[in-house]
């Protein structure tokens, strides 16, 4: 180019020089907002994530108390005819002990009662059940297959007790998962300069600051709610280190489970699932965790069939949702307890706080093309088992290793040779910040958990 030249000074001309300054905003403006509250921020948000000793652990939970029986094999009989009725292999437990016994009365699914007036010693055993009426016909009442129900028993005048029983207890393992995280820098890249210097009103000098302050504890708190909520326990000896089991999981295989199809979701949901708690014997109250779409097609439902009633409302009577959850004592927990926008609907005597999980909306995870967990809904109850030294523990949380003063919810640290860091640890132009935690999803009685997923 020409150096001075004899031309109008204009905008065109000066734009060569390349002098003028840019207008640039002087913050990062984040399109997606914050991306999501994770589930482990939550949990931790009303003080569900607690310390454990070791990578695996465990805790018991007890079977029922009263056993039905089902017919495997039934005999010949007529009206009243004492007859042979052979009990499941399901009913029969590893050391040859089943529930029902002499003297039990017990009742079939069409009304017809009888005793069982004799119980061999095989495996499974014979039961011989005498009909209570003598019109009756056990043969045609003990359908195979069918559950029977023990409801009394009945003992002769100067007889000896009869055999004892006794209710089990199961245990339930889970493990901790190893999650790590790392961002890292060059030197020169320390030193560059951004033309924004702030993000949600937080100073930062270079995008490193931004890496290290923002996206690693992001990152890292995805990686944990993965795990809590669809962790497997890995069985393939290919897999590398061990993974622990998410709420998904567990309320698949162990919890109720049902199918709707989206925008089509209705009122008799509520009751089938409050059917199958019942059964249950579950508690009262419940939290449901609802994805984005879910959450819209229950408050559709609501909103249609309330029209005239107020049985849907805001908040939660003034509790904060750590207090709905954990109970009182969440309030002394000022930086544990937030308060949580839900809302609520009480049927049939059982009333569900409902709440939206973003991130199952997310489409770099659970709301990508092809997944269906935005219509996603675990119902958790909020019952609190007692500890054995006071309080409570949650049905649903998160656990972390720690011992001596040393915990492994989260390890940060930097290494590398380039930077302001504590101590320079290699000769590498380079910065590298660290996360790593080891953490573990707990669940307790599954049985009274329940979900809905999109059919």
């Amino acid at each position: 180019m020409a150096g001075a030249v004899s031309a109008t000074m204009s905008n065109t001309l000066v734009s060569l020089f390349n002098i003028h300054m840019p207008q640039k905003a002087n913050f990062l403006f984040r399109k997606y907002g914050k991306q999501g509250v994770t589930a482990f921020q939550f949990l931790q948000s009303i003080g569900a994530v607690t310390p454990v000793a070791l990578g695996t652990y465990s805790h018991f939970e007890e079977d029922w108390i009263h056993a039905t029986f089902t017919p495997s094999v039934v005999g010949a009989g007529g009206a009243g005819v004492t007859t042979n009725v052979t009990i499941s292999a399901s009913d029969v437990d590893s050391l040859g002990n089943s529930y029902p016994r002499e003297g039990d009365i017990v009742m079939f699914n069409n009304g017809v009662k009888g005793q069982i007036i004799s119980k061999s010693g095989a495996n499974p055993p014979v039961l011989g059940i005498a009909p209570l009426l003598s019109a009756d016909d056990i043969a045609t009442s003990a359908i195979v297959g069918e559950q029977v129900i023990i409801i009394s028993n009945s003992f002769a005048e100067g007889t000896d007790q009869p055999e004892g029983r006794v209710s089990k207890a199961y245990e339930y393992t889970f493990n901790t998962q190893i999650i790590k995280e790392t961002v890292s820098s060059t030197g020169t890249e320390l030193t560059n300069g951004l033309w924004f210097k702030s993000i949600d009103g937080v100073g930062i000098n270079g995008w490193f600051d931004k890496a290290k302050s923002i996206d690693l504890d992001y990152r890292t708190a995805l990686a944990i709610d993965g795990a809590i909520l669809y962790g497997e326990v890995a069985t393939n000896p290919n897999v590398t280190g061990t993974t622990t089991q998410g709420l998904v999981s567990g309320v698949t295989s162990q919890g109720g489970n049902a199918t709707y199809t989206p925008g089509l979701f209705s009122i008799n949901y509520f009751d089938q699932m409050n059917r199958y708690l019942d059964k249950q014997i579950a508690p009262p109250e419940y939290v449901g965790l609802l994805g984005y779409q879910a959450f819209q097609d229950v408050e559709n439902t609501l909103s249609n069939v309330f029209t005239q009633n107020p049985i849907v409302f805001a908040g939660g009577g003034g509790k904060t949702f750590g207090e709905l959850m954990y109970g009182e004592n969440m309030k002394s927990i000022a930086d544990k307890s937030v308060e949580i926008g839900f809302r609520s609907i009480t049927k049939t005597d059982r009333t569900f706080h409902l709440l939206k999980l973003p991130q199952l909306s997310n489409p770099k995870l659970y709301g990508a093309t092809g997944f269906t967990e935005a219509g996603r809904m675990i119902f958790c109850p909020l019952d609190k088992p007692i500890a054995p030294k006071g309080g409570a523990m949650p049905r649903l949380g998160v656990r972390y290793k720690e011992l001596g003063g040393y915990s492994r919810k989260m390890e940060s640290w930097f290494t590398g040779g380039a930077g302001n860091i504590p101590v320079k640890t290699n000769g590498v132009d380079s910065v590298q910040l660290y996360n790593r935690c080891e953490i573990g999803a707990e669940q307790y009685g599954l049985n009274g958990f329940y979900q809905f997923t999109v059919s």
